[in-house]
Formats: structure tokens, sequence, C-alpha cells
């Protein structure tokens, strides 16, 4: 008897000293933000370099024209060639992030604060995330731009229309939450997404 409560006690002792360990290394303390990159029209996957960056606000550009969002990347990657896939590490306790997009024959692409709130292993905003080709000539693209400018707009105004119909109250408190998020990166930028969903609501009427 005596054996087995001092078996027990050792136990229970062991248990508790490894608890705040296991508490540390079990959970991350970072979100993993999957992504893929895509040719736009062709939709072919591109390798090129993807960085998660701390602030919504441009520090500027490195040495090969790509644009810095802060003194240091969060995380940053190469999409792979095979299928354009991603993994960005973003901590969780940032609210919002800046995902940049660079590769020396495609316009850079920067996506300002991509909200970071949902689940570990939600994917990047959006997904894919499609880059243009970069080229002097943009008037013969007109056409292309013109028709991916009117399609985007029309969705995203449908879209989001018919996801306020299912449920305006929570529409409403999703807007809200995500302006507030914004809001710690950037006021101007919160006060566009809070007009915004008065947009939306208009063009349900």
């Amino acid at each position: 008897m005596a054996r087995g409560m001092r078996t027990l006690r050792l136990t229970l002792a062991a248990a508790v000293s490894f608890a705040p360990l296991y508490g540390a290394m079990g959970q991350s303390k970072s979100f993993t933000r999957p992504g893929r990159t895509v040719e736009f029209d062709t939709g072919r996957p591109l390798s090129v370099s993807v960085k998660a960056w701390p602030n919504s606000k441009s520090s500027g550009k490195d040495g090969s024209n790509c644009p810095l969002y802060g003194d240091a990347p969060l995380d940053s990657t190469v999409s792979e060639p095979a299928g354009g896939q991603f993994k960005l590490a973003v901590a969780r306790d940032k609210k919002t992030y800046t995902v940049v997009y660079c590769h020396s024959q495609y316009v850079p692409r920067v996506d300002r604060d991509v909200p970071n709130t949902s689940r570990d292993g939600a994917a990047v905003i959006p997904t894919p995330a499609f880059m243009f080709p970069a080229t002097t000539k943009t008037v013969e693209l007109a056409p292309q731009l013109d028709e991916a400018i009117q399609r985007r707009v029309v969705a995203a105004f449908n879209d989001l229309s018919y996801l306020r119909g299912i449920d305006p109250e929570i529409f409403d408190r999703a807007m809200a939450n995500l302006t507030r998020d914004i809001s710690t990166s950037s006021e101007r930028r919160a006060a566009i997404v809070s007009n915004f969903a008065k947009t939306v609501q208009a063009w349900q009427e």
C-alpha cells in the first residue's frame, strides 16, 4: 500500500512538473497560413517570393524593387514551381498582416490588412493570388484589365450582398469586427471598411 501511494505521488508530481512544458509545446505561437500563386489569365502555377509583413504602411522597396512593410518580415518563403503552393507562419497575436508577392517578370502584388483571426490552417486571402505579367505595353493589355476589373467588382458586390442577405446582423457584426481589427494598423482603411459595409447594404436595395 505504501509503495502504491509513493508511486502515485511520483506520477502526480511528474505530471505537474511537465504540464507547463506540454502547454508551451502543445500550441504553436503562430498560425499556419497556406496559399497558392497563379498567373493571371492562364491560371498556371507560379514560383514567386512570398512574404508576410507586420505593417500595412509601406516602408519602401528592397534592391529588387519589392515593396517592404516593416523592418523585417514575419515570415518569408517561395511558392512551389509545380503547384504554386506555399505556407506562411503568422504570429497569433497579429490581428492583421500584409502579404507581398514578388517576381521579376510580374507586377508586385501587395495584399494589406489580411485578417489573422480565423482558425489555424485557414488559407491566405485571396487563394489563389493571381499575378499580372510586367510589361511596358499596358495598352495592349487594356481589354484584359478592363474585363477583369469589371468582373471582380460586380462579383464582390454580389457575393457580399448574398452573404448579407442570409443574416444582416451577422454580416454587420463581421464587418464591425473587421473594422476594429484593421483600425489597429490604419484608422483610414478602417473607415473605408465601415463605409463599404453601408455600400453593400445600398447595393441590395
